[in-house]
């Protein structure tokens, strides 16, 4: 996935930012990888797990204190450990490309955050992490979400004023889809709809089964999900 941003996006234009990774937004990684390699070069990779390990530790801290608001301190921690450590899944922590997925939560889980204080100026803030959410990865979207459903059930207190919040990362989402987002092939099939209750339920197992440590399929590797059932 990494070298796949090196020879098909080596100019500095913006269908190179922009073209999806398989359907994927992919913005600001690819931004990132481009800035590494012309500062380091390519002979390492250290660089780019280096500022993987960033985004994880960022993203771990963030999900701490927002469960710390919420859940006794020591449920946190818990929560804050299975993200930083990810159980058995822990050698994605040492793929940089993954930053796809961990950017999005370190913006989304900081908007939340920000949204929070209730204020003009925390809006401001939160709008601005969720379109650097929404440019690091699609899971960005679901913090577009997020932010609807806050300026839904404090409309009567806050008004319609700050919908802003949510319609701006929307926005980009829709342009970057309107102009490149569409090219991409897509998964959604009959086939597919029809079998996403039991692929939701199969990932969910399996992630319950690498967060306890109890998988034995390795990385890369096809296996069965046993003691996630």
């Amino acid at each position: 996935d990494t070298f796949a941003f090196i020879p098909d996006r080596q100019p500095w234009t913006l269908h190179a930012f922009a073209f999806p990774h398989n359907e994927h937004i992919v913005i600001l990684p690819v931004a990132i990888t481009k800035v590494l390699l012309a500062v380091f070069g390519m002979s390492s990779n250290v660089p780019e797990q280096i500022a993987m390990g960033i985004t994880v530790l960022a993203a771990a801290t963030l999900l701490f204190v927002w469960l710390r608001r919420r859940l006794d301190p020591w449920l946190a921690v818990i929560g804050a450990t299975l993200f930083l450590f990810l159980g058995s899944a822990w050698p994605t922590i040492l793929w940089p490309f993954e930053n796809e997925f961990t950017l999005p939560i370190v913006f989304g889980l900081a908007g939340l955050l920000f949204l929070e204080r209730d204020d003009a100026k925390g809006d401001a803030w939160a709008c601005a992490m969720f379109v650097l959410g929404t440019i690091s990865g699609s899971l960005g979207v679901c913090f577009i979400a997020a932010a609807f459903v806050d300026v839904l059930f404090k409309r009567e207190e806050r008004g319609w004023r700050r919908a802003y919040v949510f319609a701006a990362p929307l926005l980009v989402y829709l342009a970057w889809y309107a102009g490149w987002g569409h090219t991409a092939e897509h998964h959604i099939t009959v086939e597919n709809v029809l079998h996403s209750p039991q692929y939701v339920l199969e990932g969910f197992g399996s992630s319950l089964q690498s967060l306890a440590g109890l998988s034995t399929v390795q990385a890369g590797a096809p296996g069965n999900n046993d003691w996630g059932r």
